[in-house]
This record gives structure tokens, C-alpha cells and sequence, in this order.
């Protein structure tokens, strides 16, 4: 170190990876957490989830990209028009049907970045034995947000927010 300047800059340097490394270790270790309805959390980093198109999910998705015509995912899947509303994905999924075999189902899914700072109160959780593509957990959203709406997303989704509980409902 020449000067005491660059000894300083070299120290706040150093802060800076420690503080990643923080973070990186808290993603890294966590807390077996089964939350109870009525748990409030915070989110504390951006993150994508899928929303899918389904009526518990109906306000909350309109809230984001405004009324849309439902008929209009089933006239897509049917190859009737050939425009989804913007940002809407597609996503398939394969499954054995006991009667009829092997299906193949389209969702719609609205990927949506919950922001940094969004209050979740968490209003369902649903996780059964033998049928995991069901795991989820609905959400109402904290009074004051840019989201609006109840909504529910699957457990690889939840498994992805990270956030700080503000509140555990005791019962």
C-alpha cells in the first residue's frame, strides 16, 4: 500500500465481499420453514416466478396485464387464433391418463418478478403425498403493493423467493 487513501479503498473493497459473502452463505443455509397461514413475509431480492392462468390466480394476473379474454387461451390451444396476450408463455406437460394414455396438456403461465420489499401473508399451503405437481402455497399480497390480488404459485417457485418472515402466526 502506497498511501492511506488506497489502504481505505482496499479495506471498503473488502467489506463489499464480505457482505456477497454473507448473503451468498444465508442463500445457502436455510431454516427448515413450513410457513402457517397467516405467516407475513417480505421478499428481500427480485424474483421471477411462473404464474399460471387459472381463476384463483385471475385478479392477481389482471392486475399486471389487464383484462384479457379467457376464451382466447382455449381458442390458442385449438390453433384458432394465433397471439397470446403479451408476455404469456407456454409451457407442456406430459402425463398418463388411466383410461386414455398418454396426454399432453398446455398451460399458460405469466412469468412475473415479485419485487424486492412485497409483503406476502401466506393464505393456503397445499403439499400431498404422491401428487407433487399439486404443491403450492397461495398468497394474499400486504396492503400498499404494485401487486394486487390473491395467488398461488408451485413449490419450485416458492422454493425461489427469498425473503424474511415479519410475522408467524402462532396457532
Amino acid at each position: 500500500m502506497k498511501t492511506l487513501e488506497e489502504a481505505l479503498v482496499y479495506i471498503k473493497d473488502l467489506e463489499r465481499h464480505v457482505e456477497k459473502l454473507q448473503e451468498a452463505s444465508h442463500i445457502l443455509q436455510r431454516r427448515f420453514f413450513i410457513p402457517t397461514v397467516g405467516t407475513e413475509v417480505k421478499t428481500i431480492k427480485d424474483t421471477l416466478v411462473d404464474v399460471y392462468f387459472e381463476h384463483r390466480n385471475e385478479k392477481f394476473i389482471k392486475s399486471i396485464i389487464g383484462e384479457y379474454d379467457k376464451k382466447l387461451l382455449w381458442r390458442y390451444a385449438k390453433k384458432e387464433v394465433g397471439e397470446l396476450p403479451k408476455g404469456v408463455k407456454t409451457i407442456e406437460r406430459k402425463w398418463t391418463d388411466t383410461y386414455l394414455g398418454e396426454r399432453v396438456d398446455t398451460n399458460y403461465i405469466l412469468p412475473v418478478t415479485i419485487p424486492c420489499g412485497t409483503t406476502l401473508i401466506v393464505d393456503r399451503v397445499y403439499i400431498r403425498k404422491g401428487i407433487s405437481d399439486f404443491d403450492s402455497i397461495t398468497f394474499r399480497l400486504g396492503k400498499k403493493q404494485s401487486l394486487k390480488g390473491r395467488f398461488w404459485l408451485k413449490r419450485s417457485d416458492v422454493n425461489e423467493l427469498i425473503v424474511e418472515v415479519v410475522k408467524e402466526d402462532p396457532t
